[in-house]
C-alpha cells in the first residue's frame, strides 16, 4: 500500500511517435505531502474494512546517514544550472568573473566547471590545432595541383568571403557558436575551396584557349580578350 499509493505504480505506457512514457498511478499530492496526511491514508483490508494507515503503521520522519560525494579523493557538491538566451561559453565567462569578484573561498576549496562547458573546452582545444592543420593541408594539396602560389592565393582568398557569409547567417538566425558550428565552418571551407578549384580550372582553360586563338591569328591578347575569356570560363563552370 505504501509503495503504490505514495511511491506510485506504473500501470501502462503511452506511445507518442517514437517516444514512450510510463503512466504512473498514485494518490494525489494533498494526501501524501506531510506525515500527518500520510497517517490518514485510507486502506481497504481484505475483509472490506476501511482503516487509516496510522492504524497499522507508525508514521514519522527520521534523519538517515548523509550522502557524501567525492571526486579525486575530495568531498564535493554539485550545482546544476540551466541557461536560456545565451551560449554556455559566454555564461560561464560572466559567472567566473562574478565569482572572482564576490566570492572568497576558504583554504582547500576550489570551483570546477563541468558538463557541456567542459566538453566545449575540450573540443575548442582540439580545434585550435585542427583548423590550422586543415588549412595547411589544403594549401599543400592546392600547390601540388596547380604548382603556382598565385593560383593558390586566389583560391584561398575566397575563404574569408565564405566565412563572412557564415558569420552573417549565424547573426541573422540568432545561433550561438558551438562545436557543431565550428565543424560546419570546416566543411564550409572545404566546399569553398572545391568551388574555387573548379572555377579556376575552367578560367585557365578559357584563358589558354583564347590566347592560342590570338596567337594563331597573329593578334595581340589584350584586356578585352581577357574579359571575354573570363566570362566564357565562368559560363562553362555554370554549365
Amino acid at each position: 500500500m505504501v509503495a503504490t499509493a505514495i511511491g506510485g505504480l506504473n500501470v501502462a505506457q503511452t506511445v507518442e511517435g517514437l517516444e514512450r512514457y510510463p503512466i504512473n498511478l498514485r494518490y494525489p499530492q494533498d494526501y501524501r505531502d506531510s506525515p500527518e496526511q500520510l497517517k490518514l491514508l485510507p486502506i481497504v483490508t481484505m475483509s472490506g474494512q476501511r482503516i487509516a494507515l496510522a492504524d497499522v503503521a507508525n508514521i514519522y520522519v527520521e534523519e538517515g546517514p548523509p550522502g557524501i560525494k567525492s571526486e579525486n579523493a575530495r568531498i564535493n557538491g554539485w550545482t546544476y544550472i540551466d541557461i536560456e538566451g545565451i551560449d554556455i561559453g559566454s555564461y560561464v565567462i560572466k559567472a567566473q568573473e562574478k565569482l572572482a569578484n564576490d566570492l572568497s573561498l576558504p583554504a582547500g576549496y576550489s570551483i570546477t566547471w563541468a558538463g557541456q562547458y567542459e566538453y566545449m573546452e575540450r573540443a575548442k582545444a582540439k580545434l585550435t590545432y585542427i583548423l590550422p592543420l586543415t588549412l595547411a593541408i589544403i594549401i599543400v594539396l592546392l600547390y601540388l595541383s596547380f604548382r603556382s602560389f598565385a593560383e593558390v592565393a586566389i583560391i584561398m582568398g575566397t575563404l574569408p568571403l565564405a566565412m563572412i557569409g557564415g558569420v552573417w547567417l549565424l547573426y541573422l538566425e540568432g545561433f550561438n557558436f558551438s562545436v557543431a558550428v565550428g565543424v560546419g565552418f570546416i566543411a564550409l571551407a572545404g566546399v569553398a575551396v572545391e568551388i574555387g578549384v573548379l572555377m579556376l580550372v575552367y578560367l585557365n582553360q578559357a584563358y589558354i584557349h583564347a590566347k592560342n586563338q590570338c596567337d594563331q591569328q597573329n593578334q595581340c591578347f589584350d584586356q578585352i580578350d581577357l574579359i571575354k575569356a573570363i566570362i566564357q570560363g565562368a559560363g562553362m563552370r555554370c554549365q
